[in-house]
């Protein structure tokens, strides 16, 4: 969503965000492991990922032209909020599986992710009425994105006890980057 507030004929600022979520599941049939299944019985592992951002900016925009055809140019600066996760749900009990012991992950959740960016852009605004517009606009941004640390919870079986067990790690990371709009990252 995006918004301008014109302050006089040449100047506006400019508000926008961005929300985004996502997932998708795949889905698996393996064989049926439990005692006294048929030869041919077949049960579904479930990959679920899901992720979401949120994206705040608000910036200044300029314009030169007197018609109806006019130029635009300037800046924003942007803040956003991120992360994603994987879960997993398996046809098979672990102790089917695995008699003797064994894991198997059910949860994976990345670190959250933070990022600053500042925008720069131009481009060009037709006005089809005073105030219905068409616009086109190119722009460049720098992004600076932090990523932390994430959990991973584990199912482990020794062949008696079935546990649960979470472990924080994974990577963290840092990343800088100049890119155009048409690119999505």
């Amino acid at each position: 969503i995006y918004g301008k507030y014109f302050t006089d004929d040449n100047t506006a600022y400019r508000a926008q965000i961005r929300i985004g979520f996502g997932g998708d599941t795949d889905v698996n049939e393996v064989s049926d492991a439990s005692a006294g299944a048929a030869v041919d019985a077949v049960v579904e592992n479930k990959m679920t990922d899901s992720e979401r951002n949120i994206i705040l900016g608000g910036g200044i925009e300029k314009r030169k032209g007197k018609t109806r055809l006019q130029g635009v140019y300037g800046g924003e600066g942007m803040i956003g909020f991120g992360g994603s996760s994987t879960s997993y749900n398996y046809g098979n009990d672990i102790t089917d599986e695995a008699p003797f012991g064994g894991n198997r992950t059910i949860k994976s959740k990345n670190g959250g992710t933070f990022m600053l960016g500042a925008r720069a852009f131009i481009g060009a605004e037709y006005f089809i009425c005073p105030k219905v517009s068409v616009a086109v606009e190119y722009g460049w941004a720098l992004v600076f994105e932090s990523t932390g640390y994430g959990t991973t919870t584990v199912e482990q079986y020794d062949g008696t006890v079935v546990e649960e067990v979470e472990t924080s790690g994974g990577s963290k990371s840092l990343s800088f980057g100049v890119d155009t709009d048409n690119t999505q990252g």
